[in-house]
């Protein structure tokens, strides 16, 4: 199991867009391709980063995956995407929108270290994202 925390540094204000079009544009496909969605949270203070200068809001997203393989499938990108095309191209739409709305963003991989009642635990790996998608 893999799960990826991602940060995202967007435009003070535009939160419920960003959270619309996830919702709508970019999670069904993802879902579809067997991903699943833990959860959207909205930091009440943006943690620093250095890439972003103005004022933002920060969202964090968890997300889901098999592994590391499955989570490159789920990507809308065309050499990656495993499913049809008409839905990696709804997906990539998505993506574009919610990325003009973004200043900046970084994914966090993690891997259960063991599990317990009450949830698994995670360590957490910091890895460059590429290009946004």
């Amino acid at each position: 199991m893999l799960v990826v925390m991602r940060r995202f540094w967007i435009q003070k204000g535009s939160f419920d867009e960003f959270e619309r079009l996830s919702r709508e544009e970019i999670w069904p496909p993802i879902e579809a391709a067997g991903a699943r969605i833990l959860g959207m949270f909205r930091a009440e203070e943006p943690h620093p980063n250095d890439e972003v200068t103005e004022p933002c809001d920060m969202v964090i997203l968890l997300t889901q995956y098999t592994d590391r393989d499955h989570w490159h499938a789920t990507r809308a990108r065309q050499d990656t995407w495993r499913g049809p095309d008409d839905v990696r191209a709804r997906l990539a739409q998505g993506g574009r929108a919610r990325h003009e709305l973004t200043l900046a963003t970084h994914p966090t991989f993690t891997e259960p270290v063991h599990v317990k009642i009450g949830g698994p635990f995670f360590t957490w790996k910091e890895e460059p994202m590429g290009s946004v998608e």
